[in-house]
Parts: C-alpha cells; structure tokens; sequence
C-alpha cells in the first residue's frame, strides 16, 4: 500500500487577509507563513505601528520571512523565523538537515547594521509612532473630500492613508494629480484605482503632516 502525505501552506500577504483568514488555516492543519515582499519604511510591516502584521493581530504564524527594511537598506539582510513546531523536527529528530550555509549567510557587517536599525526604532519609539500616525493622517486629510477632484479619504493602518480621487473616464487624471502634488512638496504616486499614496517617514511631527494635508490641496487645487 502507497502512502500519501499532503502539504497544506498558505503565503500571506495581505495584512486584512491575514487577520481574517490565518486562525481558520491554523485550525485545518495548514502551515501559515507571512510574507513581507515590501518595506515602506524600517522592519517590514513595522509601518502598520508593530514589528509584524501578525502580532498586531495576535496571530501566530508558523513561518515570517524578513528582509530589506531590517537594516533600512543600508546592507543586504534577510531571514526566516520559525515557529517552534516549525523548528523542532530539525533540532531533536535524527537525520533532519536543513542545509543553508551560503558564502554570506549571517555576514557580520549586515547583522550590525540590522541591530543598529532595530535599536534606533526601540531607542526613538518609531513602531509606537506608526500607530499615532493612523488617526493624524486621516484628519489631516478628511478635509481634502470637499474638492471636487477628490471622492474619499482612506484611512490605512499605521502610517499609511491614501487619497481616491474622483477621475472618471479621465485615466490621466491620477497621474497628473501625482505631479502636480509633487510640484506642490509633496512626494507621493498614483495607485493602481486612481488613489494617491500617503505613507511618510515616522519621525514626521504632527506640525508636519498638517504642512503635507495643506500642500495635497495646494498641488490638487491647481488642476
């Protein structure tokens, strides 16, 4: 008789997707793993106010891949954090090997620069300013809907918004809107769905973020 063995793994990006999703998958047997394929600013999704999307939500995932914003991009460095249950097999079962000593794996110029940026983060409190930044960007940017050129403000999670703009049939519009904000100080880019993303540096001070609303409507204002 064949024996079949089935492997169940679920890559989750999304940060709504895994907090709706992850506790159903841990409860069928499947292995859940976080992926974090951009940086907005330091740590992965640290952007979202806490060092992963999945302790934010008090879940659990058996593998959480990281990389880029770890050392703010000052050096290459990257890494896999794996769940107990995940680990076990290869430190107390005889004969499980998991090869991966590459020429660079664990370079010590890289592993300073990650420690440096994460005691940076601790030290000035970025993660916590992340999750102020949430309620200060959308109030700065509600009052941006009474434009005719804007249909809503989204309000993202952490330090991240965005402003939809109302273009119609006009698929030019968002991209003119991008430059003509950015002709204004502001930087940002248009979306795929016509919005313009908001997603600042966390140490930008309230002050700050009032100056960014009031340039949005400077540079909106002028087409």
């Amino acid at each position: 008789m064949t024996r079949c063995f089935f492997f169940s793994a679920f890559f989750l990006k999304s940060a709504v997707f895994l907090a709706s999703s992850a506790t159903l998958l841990i409860m069928g047997g499947s292995l859940v793993m976080q992926y974090h394929p951009q940086v907005f600013g330091a740590m992965d999704r640290m952007v979202l106010g806490d060092w992963f999307a999945a302790t934010k939500w008090d879940l659990e995932p058996d593998l959480i891949t990281f990389a880029k914003g770890v050392t703010c991009g000052y050096a290459p460095l990257g890494g896999v954090i794996a769940s107990p249950r995940v680990a076990e097999p290869f430190f107390n079962q005889a004969g499980n090997v998991f090869r991966h000593g590459y020429t660079y794996s664990g370079h010590a110029i890289a592993c300073v620069a990650g420690i440096k940026v994460m005691d940076i983060l601790e030290r000035e409190n970025l993660i916590g300013r992340a999750a102020e930044l949430e309620e200060e960007l959308y109030q700065a940017l509600l009052p941006l809907e009474d434009l005719p050129i804007v249909s809503t403000v989204r309000r993202g999670v952490g330090a991240l918004c965005a402003v939809q703009l109302d273009y119609g049939d006009d698929d030019t519009l968002p991209g003119r809107a991008a430059i003509a904000c950015r002709k204004a100080g502001v930087l940002t880019r248009a979306m795929a769905g016509g919005s313009l993303q908001v997603s600042p540096p966390l140490i930008i001070t309230k002050e700050q973020v009032d100056e960014m609303a009031g340039l949005f409507r400077e540079g909106l204002s002028s087409l």
